[in-house]
């Protein structure tokens, strides 16, 4: 169970998170250059150059606009998006740990060396 939930707050909870700061930051490059075709044409370069969107709109949001939302919105969702992967990957290689001191699944060490090979002290 621990592994189940360890995995589901790896990867798709951050990624859900991950696009709908990156949804906030395009609306606000959308904004910025007026909408419509030029806006739309905008968002698509945004997304080539995203680590400079992420940082820079929420930024030109907050000092041109007046409104710190975007900035909030982003950054939050960021550290919370590092916070559950992090949660995750310690409840996903805790439960294998323990598994391996109960003697379950993956608790047999696989043999690296072949049968007609003479085995070095490092094998088992």
């Amino acid at each position: 169970m621990k592994a189940k939930l360890g995995l589901l707050l790896m990867w798709p909870v951050p990624i859900v998170l991950g696009l709908l700061a990156i949804w906030v930051c395009n609306g606000v490059v959308y904004r910025a250059f007026g909408g419509g075709f030029r806006g739309f044409l905008c968002v698509l370069v945004g997304i080539f150059i995203l680590p400079f969107t992420i940082i820079a709109a929420p930024l030109y949001a907050g000092f041109k606009w007046g409104t710190w939302v975007p900035l909030i919105v982003t950054y939050t969702l960021g550290l919370a998006a590092m916070v559950l992967m992090n949660l995750g990957r310690f409840l996903l290689f805790s439960s294998f740990a323990d598994e391996q001191r109960k003697g379950g699944a993956g608790s047999d060490r696989v043999s690296l060396c072949s049968a007609t090979e003479r085995c070095s002290p490092g094998c088992s």
